[in-house]
């Protein structure tokens, strides 16, 4: 943890061990701060810490069905996990208390969330909007879930990734062959733009998070240099 009025390293501690990840590799890590506790996701695991020394105070591994779980999605007290084994759901979201517990646990299958669901990335915790893509299908399948409060999907705004503002995996504005993307959620309207590759054609679309529809879409002129 670092000072920032002075600049200076307050603390620092070991997250995870190489052991613990898939394949020997720890995978992406999730920060969330709420007041004097730090959440810190990755993998199976969810640990907490104290922000004024960085002391563990709590390190637990999501499991379902006695089957791991990878975190693919965690801020703003919400967690999103993806868990392998037969039977088992595409995706379960879930609500984090200040301790580092999983509460209002809600499941998701192809039947509720309308796709076999591959990845998925909270881009509003108010309300709960979940973006799900099924990267196997041609062209790519994607969704927006707009949960409720128990997290069931209140409504589901699909289309492909290319249309949702996100191109197969990756974390947001990554580069690298990763198409970039900005998703915004203003009150009950959901904007995303579209920064595509070289040649094609970026828009702007905005939609309604009470009846799922579109409202509109613009597609910016080219300036000519």
């Amino acid at each position: 943890m670092l000072d920032a009025g002075t600049g200076k390293l307050t603390w620092h501690t070991r997250i995870g061990d190489p052991r613990e990840g898939i394949n020997g590799a720890p995978g992406e890590a999730y920060l969330d701060i709420h007041g004097d506790l730090l959440h810190v996701g990755w993998d199976a695991y969810l640990a907490v810490h104290r922000m004024s020394d960085g002391a563990q105070l709590s390190k637990n591994k999501l499991k379902h069905d006695g089957y791991s779980c990878a975190i693919v999605s965690m801020t703003g007290r919400h967690l999103a996990a993806q868990c392998l084994g037969p039977d088992l759901p595409d995706l379960s979201v879930a609500a984090v208390s200040p301790e580092g517990r999983l509460v209002n646990v809600k499941d998701h299958s192809k039947a509720t969330a309308g796709l076999s669901i591959l990845s998925g990335r909270f881009v509003s915790t108010s309300p709960p909007v979940l973006w799900v893509t099924d990267n196997e299908a041609k062209p790519a399948s994607a969704e927006y879930l707009v949960l409720d409060a128990d997290f069931a999907v209140k409504h589901r705004i699909p289309g492909t990734a290319a249309d949702l503002a996100m191109d197969a995996l990756g974390p947001a504005n990554s580069v690298g062959g990763i198409r970039q993307h900005r998703v915004l959620v203003v009150g009950q309207t959901l904007v995303t733009v579209t920064v595509p590759y070289f040649g094609r054609v970026n828009k702007v679309v905005a939609y309604d998070l009470v009846t799922g529809q579109r409202r509109w879409e613009s597609q910016p002129r080219t300036l000519a240099w």
